[in-house]
């Protein structure tokens, strides 16, 4: 955790941290308020946040209506000007939606290209839906989203309406899965939407060669930071010991345990993430005062054969911090691997 930490050296971490803590999330709303981000738990809201510079544009909780929805009631309350809507549904977590997530940014940047007119809509625009949100949990109901990524085309004017219980009931509406290219995509579109473009550019195959982990580019103008952003690294490391505490410790033989007390041993000793002293302290002495309490009281945090993880972030802070600051403060610049926030 030194301070020359370059950007590319640590996104392996941020991306195994989100990763991981999708697939291990605790949608529970227990009355635990100081771990909770307007009823949801912290970690869960820190997955939850966006990057407006991202290609992918997501579908918003303001998008639709608040109210239930249920069969002839109204779903969609605000949807971008164009013929047609392509929704992809996706999981954060979902390997193949990550390795999918580079084709859909070439899909999205073609769609531009569907205008028939300079100060036309496009024919088709893209909402992305991220079915681990709970806000969206009633849209990927509709869209009967199963398997990811799963793509739905339907008039604009048919969804803003009055809807069937899901969209295989809703008339107009066509859908794809177990794709992988954005060929496909483009080539499925043309025969389902009238007066597509002839003359669209048929996007490039993805090279075998060309890896596929990458950084999402970042906003025109603004130049990458030479090191790590220091509120990355503690919010990169609160999301690692929230994963520990809720994974590690499960052990009867006391390995995991160990490996935990070990990594807050390293935190102790050896963080220095940021030229502040200040932060360097705080960081270090809740790592310090964490291993000490665990080591001391273990069984105190232990509840139905594993740490409680939500006993030790209410009596521990992080570099100086409560826990559901790190929700609030966000990423800074480190973003996941793939664009559209996934894994």
């Amino acid at each position: 955790l030194e301070s020359n930490l370059s950007m590319p050296r640590i996104s392996w971490l941020v991306a195994s941290i989100v990763l991981v803590a999708q697939a291990l999330l605790v949608r529970g709303q227990d009355d635990i308020p100081d771990l909770q981000i307007h009823g949801e738990w912290w970690f869960t809201a820190l997955l939850d946040t966006e990057f407006p510079h991202d290609d992918l544009k997501p579908l918003k909780s303001s998008d639709i209506v608040p109210e239930p929805f249920s069969t002839g009631t109204q779903l969609f309350k605000v949807l971008p000007e164009a013929d047609y809507i392509l929704l992809e549904f996706f999981a954060p977590w979902c390997p193949h939606c990550q390795h999918f997530a580079p084709e859909m940014v070439k899909v999205a940047k073609l769609l531009e290209h569907t205008k028939t007119c300079e100060t036309c809509s496009p024919l088709v625009s893209l909402r992305v839906v991220d079915c681990e949100r709970l806000d969206m949990k009633p849209v990927c109901d509709w869209g009967q989203a199963w398997m990811f990524p799963k793509l739905l085309l339907a008039p604009r004017d048919v969804l803003l309406k009055p809807l069937p219980r899901s969209s295989n009931h809703t008339a107009g509406t066509h859908s794809l899965v177990k794709v992988s290219e954005a060929s496909e995509v483009v080539s499925w579109l043309s025969k389902q939407v009238p007066g597509w473009p002839v003359d669209l550019p048929v996007p490039e195959p993805r090279s075998k060669d060309e890896p596929f982990f990458g950084w999402a580019q970042p906003p025109v103008g603004v130049q990458e930071p030479a090191f790590a952003p220091t509120q990355d690294l503690e919010v990169g490391a609160a999301s690692l010991l929230h994963q520990a505490f809720m994974t590690l410790g499960r052990s009867d033989d006391g390995t995991t345990k160990q490996t935990l007390l070990d990594l807050l041993g390293l935190l102790c000793a050896s963080w220095t993430a940021s030229v502040e002293p200040s932060s360097n302290h705080a960081c270090r002495q809740s790592a310090c005062r964490m291993r000490e309490r665990l080591s001391q009281n273990w069984d105190y945090f232990i509840s139905g054969g594993g740490l409680d993880w939500k006993t030790v972030e209410r009596g521990n802070l992080w570099c100086g911090k409560p826990w559901p600051t790190y929700a609030e403060l966000g990423w800074d610049w480190c973003q996941g691997r793939t664009p559209g926030t996934r894994g």
